[in-house]
């Protein structure tokens, strides 16, 4: 019983510590054993959305990454709207925290034909001013929008209950190509385009929990905690929250049933009845 509790003591702890929690339409699969049963669970939870997940694309022809935390343009890309060769590539992070992302373009010409995000805000102005100083007909990244929300590393590291994000560099400017930037929490992603030459810069921003893994702590939860997840249970508290859910559970009654004070008879020989209506004595 101690491991449980130690259990949801730390899923609770690390909902609580993100800034943000992702509350965007989710979908967890869990297969888990109850005696010799098992249940396969799937749930979708929608909310609106002020964080949503980031997501990875990758287009083959072009050699080049480019996220998004925007559903509707996940979407369009994944209709062709971005043009022919993009797919996602699996990867996702949470979006949610205390600041800003700024995002960038260059252009199709004279280039960079590729984006780029920073969450430091004097990172963010200087590309602004360079933009500013710089003429369209050279190449320049052009700010575009304040995409999502994240967390600013602390000394190359992130806080408890956050997720390492890190970039790599394609070297496009030393090897005459486009500049392109892969960002993602997957640190073997981040490895492979390492080993075809990219350069790594570390922890560029801490994310929450993805929508995944807020789903995989709730079921976690509620097999350790109660009789069992089910599909409406596991919404509700994907909705709530962990920490709020917990907070929740805990002032609740621990039974349904009345509490009847304890009066024991005078002595053991003593039958004791309690009355069944006020005029019963």
């Amino acid at each position: 019983m101690f491991g449980v509790e130690q259990g949801i003591a730390a899923m609770a702890a690390r909902a609580v510590a993100c800034f943000q929690l992702p509350t965007a339409a989710v979908r967890a699969a869990t297969i888990f054993r109850r005696g010799i049963a098992f249940l396969a669970l799937m749930a979708w939870v929608a909310a609106p959305a002020f964080a949503a997940d980031v997501v990875e694309f990758y287009n083959a022809n072009l050699d080049n990454y480019f996220i998004t935390a925007d559903p509707v343009e996940a979407t369009a890309i994944d209709n062709g709207a971005a043009g022919p060769g993009w797919s996602r590539t699996g990867d996702t992070f949470g979006a949610g925290g205390n600041a800003a992302v700024c995002r960038f373009y260059g252009s199709q010409s004279p280039g960079p034909n590729s984006h780029f995000y920073t969450v430091l805000a004097a990172e963010c102005e200087s590309l602004k001013q360079l933009q500013a100083s710089t003429p369209a007909t050279q190449k320049r990244w052009n700010f575009e929008s304040l995409d999502f929300f994240s967390t600013v590393p602390a000394g190359g590291g992130c806080f408890d209950g956050t997720t390492p994000v890190y970039r790599a560099y394609n070297n496009g400017f030393a090897r005459g190509v486009d500049s392109n930037h892969r960002i993602t929490s997957n640190p073997e992603s981040i490895a492979q385009v390492v080993a075809r030459g990219w350069s790594a810069e570390g922890v560029v921003m801490c994310a929450p929990p993805s929508s995944a893994e807020i789903a995989a702590d709730v079921v976690r939860l509620l097999e350790q905690g109660t009789l069992g997840p089910t599909e409406g249970l596991v919404k509700e508290v994907v909705a709530k929250g962990i920490g709020p859910w917990l907070t929740e559970q805990m002032a609740m009654n621990v039974t349904r049933y009345t509490r009847w004070p304890l009066d024991p008879p005078a002595d053991n020989n003593a039958v004791h009845r309690r009355p069944e209506s006020p005029g019963d004595a």
